[in-house]
């Protein structure tokens, strides 16, 4: 003899679905049901998901760059926001120095490399901020 299977989410008598598509966590809120889809609960896995602890650091708080051909910057940053379109010029952390053109006004500009310095030779845009890697 099977073992019956037992449907997530719950059924009503007619099989319908009884959770309207969402899932009801401990504290009363509501995530959307991914059962339907994947055939098993992604929150019932990651019970604590809502609690876990958000640690921000102040290197993750947006900062001011002044071009320096000097000076590193005082934390590395993988995002770029620029307030006035121009090209930027800059060094990485694994030593390569390039430069962006024409970056766009009122952007923020997401790198999978870190940027380290930003150098004044070269760079045109202004208002630029850094958001630390």
């Amino acid at each position: 003899m099977s073992t019956p299977i037992v449907p997530f989410p719950p059924l009503n008598d007619d099989g319908r679905d009884q959770s309207n598509g969402f899932t009801q966590v401990e504290d009363g809120g509501k995530f959307p049901n991914a059962a339907p889809i994947w055939g098993f609960s992604a929150y019932a896995q990651l019970s604590d998901v809502q609690n876990r602890p958000y640690s921000k650091g102040l290197e993750s708080e947006p900062f001011d760059i002044t071009p320096s051909d000097d000076d590193n910057l005082s934390n590395p940053v993988s995002k770029l926001y620029v307030a006035e379109a121009g090209d930027v010029h800059f060094l990485t952390d694994s030593g390569n120095e390039a430069t962006l053109h024409n970056l766009a006004a009122g952007t923020i500009f997401s790198f999978t490399f870190t940027i380290v310095k930003i150098f004044d030779t070269g760079t045109h845009a202004t208002g630029i901020m850094g958001i630390a890697a």
